[in-house]
């Protein structure tokens, strides 16, 4: 296929070189990214998550269940309810497989959908983190788990956003591709 139009065609023939092949080896596959991701986040949160000793934190201070189970019902009910879910996981596809323009859009909408959703969860897991706190102010001995629900509900989804961010980029990044080469036929 020759490149006849467009933006792709025009930084081609200006530099001389087969732009298509460079912009296939920036496509990475959306799972591998997340692997890196996860890598990337375990080492960060190991370093981070040190005492005062330098001695890495007790895991079990950055969990409570409920939370996580609040945040994960409301995006996965969210999910089904405006039904995104197929789209969704096709998302986690772009780089390995070919779709359609309208697909692409759908698949971007429901990454959006997805993170909205992970942003409203961990407000209102937030809200009752904050509300227990309030509730038990007078009582020093509670204050401090219940204003630490309230912390660790911003920090799931600050995590849950960060790996979600390369679902929505390789959505974004196949469409604006699509629509380029759309332009050149």
């Amino acid at each position: 296929m020759t490149l006849r139009s467009g933006f792709l065609s025009r930084v081609s023939e200006e530099f001389g070189f087969p732009i298509r092949e460079v912009f296939a080896m920036r496509k990475m596959n959306v799972k591998l990214s997340l692997l890196f991701e996860v890598i990337l986040f375990a080492v960060v949160f190991y370093l981070a998550a040190g005492s005062a000793n330098g001695f890495p934190a007790p895991i079990q201070y950055f969990i409570n269940i409920p939370t996580i189970l609040i945040i994960l019902a409301i995006v996965i009910v969210g999910m089904l309810v405006f039904g995104c879910q197929k789209d969704f996981h096709k998302a986690f596809s772009i780089g390995q497989k070919n779709y359609s323009l309208l697909e692409l859009k759908n698949i971007k909408l429901s990454v959006s959908v997805c993170q909205r959703l992970i942003v409203c969860g961990s407000l209102i897991s937030i809200v009752i983190g904050v509300i227990s706190f309030l509730q038990n102010f007078s009582d020093p001995a509670t204050t401090g788990p219940a204003l630490a629900v309230a912390f660790l509900s911003a920090f799931y989804g600050a995590v849950l956003e960060y790996f979600t961010l390369p679902l929505y980029i390789a959505s974004e990044r196949a469409i604006n591709e699509a629509m380029d080469l759309g332009e050149e036929e």
